[in-house]
């Protein structure tokens, strides 16, 4: 299991004092957000649910570090955006491969029901979801 990301507040004195530059915390936290997502879309794509689990793990608490640096060291600098750019990306097309998960593990919940579910009551409209699709 990957281990939690020390935040600023969370380390010595002389290890948080010592960035002199302005939003150069906020950039590395957002340069290790974006390697992140995209080993955890790799996993994902290749179906290896618990490095998918450490690296969303990760990158919780990366969101978390990042969210508890000062505004100022937040403040949107050219380099900062064009991680931050990345990173927006590469977070809504994980959006979209998870959502694609989702979908395909829908339909093998669906086929491994098999005949025993109830897909007259579907029809029929007793189930609470064709209520509220059929009025």
């Amino acid at each position: 299991m990957m281990g939690r990301t020390p935040c600023s507040a969370d380390r010595p004195p002389s290890e948080a004092s010592a960035a002199p530059d302005p939003g150069r915390a906020a950039q590395a936290l957002l340069l290790e957000l974006e390697s992140s997502l995209g080993k955890s879309q790799r996993a994902l794509l290749d179906r290896q649910v618990t490095s998918l689990e450490q690296r969303t793990e990760q990158q919780n608490s990366l969101i978390h570090c990042y969210l508890a640096l000062p505004d100022a060291e937040r403040a949107s600098t050219p380099a900062l955006a064009v991680v931050a750019a990345r990173v927006r990306e590469l977070g809504q097309i994980q959006i979209v491969l998870l959502a694609r998960a989702q979908n395909r593990l829908r339909l093998l919940s669906h086929l491994t029901a098999g005949f025993d579910y109830d897909y007259a009551g579907l029809a029929a409209g007793s189930h609470p979801a064709t209520k509220e699709l059929c009025g």
